[in-house]
């Protein structure tokens, strides 16, 4: 018995779904599509595109049009399983009452209700929330999005590596269209143009028109801080929500400025650095834990503000977003505001939001801690995790220069990393939603100002935000130690 091919695309198939002799790939594709009620163009505009395995995901219109056709609950193939012990089958068999019927009529075709239905049967099992998709890049199977756009570990780590040196490669065959002959092809060349592709075309679902902005709309300030709390709001606005972030991290500054003034007092002695607006102060050791467990409250309140979906969301699931995102927001509002009041010093870092710490004041810094505690080795640990801080994020930073829009979009992408929701589904959904919107006004951002190709500054900042996180970790790692040498409390934890 020879082995059954898929009718779509010829993969090779052990079972029927859905009726029809169908891989996995083309009827999970054929679900996702009834379940987003999404709607896909002929890429050649005949209808005519022939599906084949290893470009199937290119023409997605006539893919679906045939997934449409044949896609049926029915009497099955007699080279494959009957339908009564097929997985979709005893899904359905499992749910209770009414939920787990089938259509009345085998010639009926699936609608979006069963699908739905069926997806809540296979939720009810407890089941780990996952995604199923494909790299656009490489056609891997994946569960994650990286970089902003459906791609494996191994094409985003490429990209990186290779972004800056794409003017300078050359296709391995001189055809530039390895990618199209085989996803998994070895030409950098091609592969990296395919992501920029990828890139640039990330915001084909976000249907934007030609902008221009409202006569009585005031320019903000280009940098944010408590005092960006007071200015007059637009009127109008194309991108509500970035502005509504933007309203709720200066917030978040207020709410810092006024703990920590009422830690530190107006302090304006040796090292006392005054900038436009207020008064920035050496840090110091006794302070350190109050002024991070300010910052965590800041946080808190600003996500209140800026998002209506996390004010609905239960207390512990709030801490738990703010716990889980607090050390990668640090790392990213800590050298924005670095580069704005210490431009000529890479290596200072902000122990809060008026406190900073210098290499050459930890000493200083380190005069309060407790007599056991071996200074030597802790400044030294200190100084490496500054200088890391300065080449992994500092560095990338002046590069880009995020404008206050861009910093405001990383900051809310900050908050809602999906990586953190994933042991519960309903806090998933909400972060990729959020994501979405966020990125949806990025892109509006960008066509009223006039941006005409913006794919490779979606990259870098995806890049930036990446590095953020990479810090991140290892400043985790860097206190785990700390906690070792008894620096700090036992209790006091850097999530």
């Amino acid at each position: 018995m020879s082995r059954p091919c898929c009718i779509i695309c010829t993969a090779p198939c052990n079972y029927a779904r859905y009726g029809a002799d169908a891989c996995r790939s083309c009827s999970d594709f054929y679900r996702r599509s009834l379940l987003s009620g999404r709607t896909f163009p002929c890429r050649k505009g005949d209808g005519k595109c022939t599906i084949r395995p290893y470009d199937r995901h290119n023409y997605r219109g006539c893919r679906y049009e045939q997934c449409s056709a044949v896609m049926k609950f029915g009497p099955k193939s007699t080279q494959i399983e009957e339908r009564s012990s097929s997985p979709i089958s005893a899904q359905f068999d499992a749910c209770p009452g009414d939920l787990g019927k089938a259509p009345e009529s085998p010639s009926q075709p699936v609608t979006l209700t069963h699908f739905r239905l069926l997806t809540q049967c296979c939720n009810a099992n407890s089941q780990p929330y996952q995604t199923e998709m494909e790299c656009l890049i490489c056609s891997e199977p994946i569960n994650n999005s990286r970089l902003g756009v459906n791609s494996c570990r191994a094409c985003a780590a490429f990209f990186k590596r290779n972004e800056s040196q794409f003017d300078r490669l050359k296709c391995k065959w001189g055809r530039n269209d390895c990618r199209e002959r085989d996803p998994k092809t070895t030409c950098r060349k091609c592969r990296l143009a395919r992501f920029r592709e990828v890139l640039s075309q990330a915001g084909q679902g976000f249907p934007i028109v030609e902008l221009k902005p409202y006569e009585d709309e005031p320019k903000l300030p280009a940098f944010i801080d408590h005092t960006s709390f007071y200015e007059t709001e637009p009127s109008h606005s194309e991108t509500p929500l970035l502005n509504r972030i933007r309203k709720g991290y200066s917030y978040m500054c207020v709410i810092r400025r006024c703990g920590e003034k009422s830690l530190t007092g107006d302090y304006s002695g040796d090292g006392a650095v005054r900038t436009e607006n207020m008064v920035l102060t050496p840090a110091s050791y006794s302070s350190f834990v109050q002024i991070h467990g300010i910052e965590r409250e800041a946080m808190l309140e600003s996500a209140n503000f800026s998002f209506e979906e996390f004010r609905n969301l239960k207390s512990s699931s709030k801490y738990h977003i703010i716990d889980r995102s607090l050390l990668v927001v640090d790392v990213l509002e800590s050298t924005y505001r670095a580069c704005q009041h210490f431009p000529d010093d890479p290596e200072v870092g902000f122990s809060g939001y008026t406190t900073f710490l210098r290499e050459c004041d930890l000493e200083s810094f380190f005069a309060n801690c407790p007599d056991e505690i071996d200074s030597t080795i802790i400044i030294r640990e200190f100084k490496r995790t500054l200088q890391r801080l300065s080449l992994i994020v500092r560095q990338l930073f002046e590069i880009i220069k995020p404008e206050d829009m861009e910093f405001v979009a990383l900051f809310g992408l900050a908050i809602w990393k999906e990586e953190n929701m994933k042991h519960d589904e309903d806090l998933l959904k909400v972060a990729s939603q959020m994501r979405t919107d966020i990125m949806r006004e990025l892109h509006i951002y960008y066509a009223k100002k006039g941006t005409p190709d913006y794919a490779n500054r979606l990259g870098s900042l995806f890049c930036l935000i990446m590095n953020c996180e990479d810090c991140a970790t290892l400043f985790a790692e860097d206190f785990q130690l700390f906690r070792l040498l008894r620096l700090w409390e036992s209790s006091f934890r850097l999530k």
